[in-house]
């Protein structure tokens, strides 16, 4: 039996926008493997040729999805660090949780981060640049690299170390309330005073 569309008179950006939010919607549960076009335009409650006027491909719908949540992500990441009378490392923690725990403990956390790595990896690494700027910017501004001076890191290189812990961890923590908890140990150790070992 042919699949029956419940078919929304939509154009242009309303007809991407809803394209894209069933996309999110599929790909988080299927993965991107196991996502099929027909299963979006469902989901989107259009037909597949207005699904085929917007994108031509499975992989260019992925692409302009991924794109989107990071556009959200760098947003969101910027308010969360520029909040008055947070402390800096909640509001550096917020952020990290906010950008890196999306697919931690899912089935489909591999197949994502191979479908990224393989389709849009420019537009991760422009992000993890613009979130290490942020965090080195934050980090500046609360004067931790100052308590760092001694061992000659910069802000710069707080953030870039940040990151990576980051992305490790989202590699090891069973979901992101585990993520949060070795997260702040990290950010712990950068945001205070080093003791030094003579």
């Amino acid at each position: 039996m042919p699949t029956i569309y419940a078919i929304a008179p939509m154009e242009g950006a309303a007809l991407r926008g809803a394209i894209l939010d069933a996309a999110d919607q599929v790909f988080v549960r299927h993965g991107f493997r196991g996502a099929a076009m027909e299963d979006i335009a469902r989901v989107a409650g259009v037909s597949p040729d207005s699904l085929y006027s917007q994108f031509s491909s499975k992989e260019a719908i992925f692409a302009a999805a991924v794109e989107r949540t990071l556009d959200a992500f760098r947003e969101r990441v910027a308010g969360l660090l520029r909040r008055h009378g947070v402390a800096v490392e909640t509001r550096v923690l917020d952020a990290f949780c906010t950008a890196h725990t999306t697919t931690i403990g899912s089935a489909i956390m591999g197949d994502i981060i191979a479908a990224c790595e393989a389709l849009v990896a420019p537009l991760i690494r422009a992000f993890e640049r613009d979130l290490a700027a942020e965090v080195a910017e934050t980090l500046a501004i609360a004067g931790i690299p100052a308590r760092w001076s001694a061992e000659g890191l910069s802000a710069d290189d707080l953030a870039g170390h940040l990151i990576i812990l980051s992305v490790g961890i989202t590699h090891k923590a069973a979901d992101p309330v585990d993520y949060r908890a070795r997260m702040a140990s990290a950010i712990r150790l950068v945001c205070r005073t080093p003791k030094l070992v003579r």
